[in-house]
């Protein structure tokens, strides 16, 4: 018997103040709802637009006046999801600490957080999207081009306070944690089992022996262990 998965996905309301505008937004929602309930118990490759169009009572035609293909549906129910874009992650980070070492260890922390909130629906539009959005659609890379910024600008500001290294380019060290975060979050998309929780620690591991300024090394000088907060995150098996 299909089960539809838990998940954090939340679809709005209609809200439109036409009667018009506001059958639209509830037809919306019944494809996205079904979409949603499909994908959790069929599986998205299982589940076809007319699985889709059926559960949500609607013709071919209407689900195609909203959206162009089922990959597009994909991607507007990514946008739904309760779980925090890494935009939201690092806002949250630059507002936890004036230190931009402790930036990165807590952004790498919500990073595993975040992982462990999604539900098997989650990790699995995750996966599929990958497959599918460089066809259509462009916001991944600009995603990725705002993730890497930001995380130059953190490490950039780091470096004038002398809290960061200037052994390396802010650019390129935010590069690598960028592309390591996303080569993680692909592997545990693909593999439930895979151990992301200790890969992410020692990525943090990394950045504080990399990431130390020579005279805090010299002088025997590290990032404060008692509020590391990656130490603290259970390893999950």
């Amino acid at each position: 018997m299909d089960r539809p998965a838990h998940h954090s996905f939340v679809v709005p309301k209609p809200d439109a103040g036409t009667r018009r505008e506001r059958r639209k937004q509830e037809i919306q929602a019944l494809i996205l709802e079904a979409a949603i309930d499909l994908f959790g118990s069929r599986g998205y490759d299982s589940s076809t637009v007319e699985h889709i169009c059926e559960h949500a009572d609607v013709s071919r035609q209407t689900f195609y006046s909203y959206y162009p293909s089922k990959a597009h549906l994909l991607s507007a129910l990514s946008e739904l999801s309760a779980i925090k874009t890494p935009e939201h992650l690092l806002s949250e980070a630059r507002a936890h600490s004036d230190n931009a070492l402790q930036q990165l260890y807590f952004f790498i922390e919500n990073v595993e957080s975040n992982m462990r909130k999604s539900s098997v629906l989650e990790r699995t539009l995750r996966r599929e999207l990958m497959r599918y959005v460089d066809k259509f659609d462009e916001s991944a890379a600009t995603r990725w081009s705002y993730t890497s910024q930001v995380l130059a600008d953190i490490i950039q500001a780091g470096q004038l306070e002398k809290q960061i290294s200037q052994q390396y380019e802010a650019v390129f060290l935010a590069e690598m944690i960028a592309g390591t975060v996303n080569s993680i979050a692909i592997k545990w998309s693909y593999d439930e089992s895979y151990p992301y929780p200790e890969r992410l620690r020692a990525l943090r591991h990394f950045l504080q022996s990399t990431l130390q300024p020579a005279e805090n090394i010299t002088h025997g000088k590290s990032s404060p262990e008692p509020n590391d907060p990656i130490t603290k995150i259970p390893v999950t098996k």
